[in-house]
């Protein structure tokens, strides 16, 4: 009989803890649903949507540090201590992102002091400009939760939510911002490209009449579709510096480099890629554009 009563008492315990799990996840819910009563989506005006679809410039400012971005062209370029070409994927996806009115949930309306969310002088800063002038700076300020930031507009002095993956991916940092695509090897304007490794110079010419199509006397048709479909491909993996001098370009081994690329165009512009195997990295090579003082890294060739 006292065996049986434990089991009993056992079961009742368990059943009141059951209870009082229930009831406290209520409340939670309860506090939660209070605290997101007030908070609705934001539907954005035609103009301010206008300006994330017709932005020729952008800013990005953290703790004291600034990058400027600007169409030119149909080209975004990194405007730092020289001019850059900007990852138009990356600008575009960024723009993109902020064009979303679903990612706005508004919080309050004439906040003329944002310090209570967090919004400084210091805050992650985001400023959009549109080809009339008009401009649009979002804030990021405290935690709302571990998925969402306060995020402040500054013209209209409006406090909304926003999801925080989207702040987080904002960077002042160039080399997530620059192009990746260093060559931009044109094939259909190539007018003949010249191919040097182990002591030999390979000529590629392009027939204009035959759809552009390549000719190479010295290298068999597979090389030769290979250093096409490499130059076509080739990005870089990380960029080393922008400022190398001769000493460190010959550091790097590019005045003894192991391969030669030099592109010449119909508009007479030539581009020359030179490349030098890591020691370092059997996956890796060192590379530059001649006239520049660019080093960075690319997948090794397997020319």
């Amino acid at each position: 009989m006292i065996t049986l009563k434990k089991v009993y008492i056992g079961i009742i315990s368990f059943i009141l803890i059951i209870i009082l799990v229930l009831l406290a996840n209520y409340q939670i819910k309860s506090s939660y649903e209070s605290l997101t009563r007030n908070i609705s989506v934001r539907t954005l005006s035609p103009s301010q949507t206008q300006i994330l679809q017709d932005i020729v410039a952008v800013k990005i400012m953290q703790n004291e540090e600034t990058l400027d971005f600007m169409l030119e062209d149909n080209r975004w370029y990194i405007y730092s201590d020289h001019v850059l070409l900007a990852d138009a994927t990356e600008v575009f996806n960024l723009l993109s992102y902020f064009q979303n009115i679903n990612l706005f949930e508004l919080v309050e309306t004439n906040v003329y002091d944002p310090s209570f969310y967090g919004i400084n002088h210091q805050s992650k800063t985001l400023s959009l400009l549109d080809r009339s002038g008009e401009t649009r700076t979002l804030m990021a300020g405290n935690s709302y939760s571990l998925t969402h930031y306060y995020v402040y507009e500054m013209e209209s002095q409006t406090v909304y939510l926003m999801d925080r993956v989207y702040f987080d991916g904002i960077s002042t940092n160039i080399t997530n911002w620059r192009t990746k695509d260093y060559l931009q090897f044109d094939r259909n304007n190539a007018q003949q490209i010249l191919f040097q490794i182990n002591g030999q110079t390979h000529i590629i010419n392009f027939d204009e009449y035959e759809e552009n199509m390549p000719s190479a006397q010295t290298l068999e048709s597979e090389r030769l579709v290979y250093l096409l479909q490499f130059l076509e491909q080739t990005r870089a993996r990380y960029y080393i510096t922008d400022y190398a001098t001769p000493e460190i370009l010959y550091n790097y081994g590019l005045y003894s480099p192991d391969a030669i690329i030099t592109i010449k165009y119909s508009s007479g512009e030539e581009v020359r890629l030179i490349i030098k195997e890591s020691l370092y990295s059997a996956h890796d090579s060192y590379a530059t554009l001649d006239g520049t003082s660019i080093i960075f890294t690319i997948p090794s060739p397997t020319f």
